[in-house]
């Protein structure tokens, strides 16, 4: 299945469930599945997800306690380091250092091709869950109620959600709200841990995926979206930092040869490197 198949399916499939959410209230079953449309989201309510997990937080207070005092200590620090990060590189963007990493946000249509729309959407599922839920479970081992629990569509955009008695969390020592708070986060860095993990271990990197080319450039007559450059004038390139690496061993204006991967097919293509904008002496 292509990329453009792909996502004609994840459209039709919304469209199917946004044609369910509006067709069911006239049948009655609506209101059994907890299906309602909410404004633009189609929302799917839960009241015994959201006792279920009421009772489990209740019933391992003293572990989760305990994962909430870690979150507080490991959002702290993570937050640090990402601010350190961040100040770090812009500075040697500023200076136009060679180390610096561009930092570009993933928009589906916009930075990346509307091919990757389907998994930019999985991303967002496997954030949402897993953050929602430890929030419910944090807040339940500290006395607040969870009044429900369940699963949202915006759009092409799924994901979960928990709604707290917000009444109750000012009641809260300024120590436990930190563990609520600071769960959710705790949750998608685990999970980010997790996918290194499997993702080391399963998935061994082929090249560097091409999300476009800028108009006017070489090789934007050359490249196409969606190729994956797997080698540069003889060197491997598995990976982002192997490619950067390659290309800096040549100079803007020098023609190299490129194996990229284009379907099911291996082409050779000879590029003429240009110059990064603002950066005349890096090649891009």
């Amino acid at each position: 299945m292509s990329s453009t198949e792909g996502l004609l399916w994840l459209v039709a499939c919304v469209a199917a469930v946004y044609a369910a959410a509006y067709f069911l209230p006239r049948s009655g079953r609506a209101a059994r599945l907890g299906l309602r449309v909410e404004g633009l989201p189609v929302v799917v309510r839960s009241s015994r997800l959201a006792a279920q997990l009421e009772s489990f937080g209740r019933s391992h207070r003293r572990a989760l306690r305990l994962v909430g005092d870690a979150s507080v200590v490991a959002g702290a620090a993570l937050g640090a380091l990402g601010l350190a990060f961040l100040h770090y590189n812009l500075l040697q963007l500023l200076t136009k250092s060679p180390v610096a990493s561009p930092v570009v946000p993933l928009v589906p249509g916009w930075t990346v091709g509307i091919d990757a729309l389907p998994f930019f959407a999985a991303a967002v599922l496997v954030a949402l869950f897993p953050h929602e839920f430890m929030h419910a479970l944090v807040a339940a081992a500290e006395g607040v109620p969870v009044k429900s629990a369940g699963a949202f569509l915006l759009l092409l955009f799924p994901g979960g959600f928990v709604e707290l008695d917000e009444s109750a969390l000012p009641q809260l020592s300024a120590r436990a709200q930190a563990r609520v708070f600071a769960a959710g986060s705790a949750a998608n860095a685990l999970v980010f841990l997790l996918a290194v993990v499997a993702a080391s271990t399963l998935v061994y990197p082929a090249g560097v995926r091409v999300a476009g080319t800028l108009p006017g450039a070489p090789a934007s007559s050359v490249l196409a979206p969606g190729d994956v450059i797997v080698e540069v004038s003889g060197v491997p390139t598995r990976t982002v930092s192997e490619f950067v690496a390659a290309l800096s061993s040549h100079k803007p204006g020098e023609q190299v040869w490129v194996v990229v991967l284009r379907g099911s097919r291996v082409v050779n293509l000879s590029v003429t490197l240009a110059s990064r904008p603002g950066e005349p002496g890096r090649p891009m």
